[in-house]
């Protein structure tokens, strides 16, 4: 049962990111050429993400390849890869909560973005936000939450320390936060490139343009968020 809905929830939330670019498209900003760019996230930051997101994928890959295509328990050489990349991911799960914790604190101006649901459904896409806005801070506490929730009942099923209906009932809630965790990033990763044009070049490259920091991160750029970065311009 779960191998069916895990194979229609993956490919729901696939097909509704598609939905949505065909119906709305990028946002209506679009990378400006020739002007100057600030930093957003430093190297560490980068390094700490780059990892998290290897060992995020590494874990949803072994993991939902042995309940769609194996149809039974990890074993071998899968397992091994599963359990380490799940200690990789959880070290830099933690190592992100505190990078970014206290900018992910929930601010008034939060819940006029929230109550435009960011602009995602048409609208005026111009709304307050600081470093992070209010769907990217939603996105990390939930991160947090169900990385907790998916590391601790992992944890008991590699050491089994319950009865038998007890490791059947973690290995439910292992499964369903799982897929509750992949299902929230395939449409994080799609916000992350198709849908806001700019934003993967501030994990990857670190800087973002002057323009495109204060169109989606007002608060953080009047606040001086940001240094003038003199590398190559575009």
């Amino acid at each position: 049962m779960f191998r069916l809905i895990s194979l229609v929830a993956l490919t729901g939330s696939v097909i509704v990111c598609m939905l949505h670019y065909a119906a709305l498209g990028t946002r209506r900003w679009k990378p400006d050429k020739g002007t100057a760019f600030v930093y957003r996230f430093s190297i560490w930051e980068r390094l700490t993400h780059t990892l998290c997101l290897l060992g995020f994928l590494t874990l949803a890959v072994t993991g939902f390849w042995a309940v769609i295509v194996l149809r039974g328990p990890l074993h071998g050489w899968l397992w091994i890869l599963h359990v380490g990349s799940g200690a990789v991911f959880a070290v830099t799960m933690v190592l992100m909560m505190l990078l970014w914790a206290m900018d992910c604190r929930f601010e008034d101006h939060d819940w006029i973005w929230a109550r435009h649901v960011g602009s995602y459904l048409g609208g005026d896409d111009r709304l307050p936000a600081g470093r992070f806005n209010a769907g990217q801070k939603a996105y990390f506490w939930c991160s947090v939450l169900l990385g907790l929730v998916t590391h601790l009942s992992g944890l008991g099923l590699v050491v089994p320390v319950f009865g038998l209906e007890g490791q059947e009932l973690i290995g439910e809630i292992h499964r369903y936060g799982a897929l509750l965790f992949a299902m929230s990033a395939i449409v994080h990763l799609y916000l992350a490139t198709l849908a806001n044009r700019g934003t993967l070049r501030s994990i990857v490259l670190g800087t973002v343009s002057a323009e495109w920091a204060e169109h989606h991160h007002p608060a953080w750029r009047e606040g001086a968020g940001g240094s003038p970065d003199t590398g190559p311009r575009e």
